[in-house]
């Protein structure tokens, strides 16, 4: 009995710990001091690329989708929970 007690709470313990992490890797981030869809769209600026507004838009947007920054604060942690944890897929990187 004492070793399925043992168990159990090893098992809480992990639970709490992937829900921590999970809670600081969507917020950090988040708290950041820059968009990481108007950074990605200045640099594509910065190599000479010239664009019109529809397209900015339209890339604006695909980068939001590509991110994730779509929608309200918990549906993006939703989205990001059920992508992290059933396919193992961390999302795209922020410096590409």
């Amino acid at each position: 009995m004492n070793l399925l007690r043992y168990i159990a709470g090893r098992l809480v313990v992990y639970a709490l710990v992937i829900i921590f992490a999970l809670t600081v890797l969507f917020f950090v981030p988040r708290l950041g001091p820059t968009d990481p869809v108007e950074a990605m769209l200045a640099k594509v600026a910065s190599q000479g690329a010239y664009m019109d507004a529809a397209q900015v838009d339209a890339l604006r947007q695909s980068l939001a989708d590509t991110f994730g920054l779509d929608g309200s604060l918990w549906e993006q942690s939703t989205a990001f929970i059920k992508r992290i944890l059933f396919p193992a897929d961390f999302g795209p990187s922020l410096s590409m």
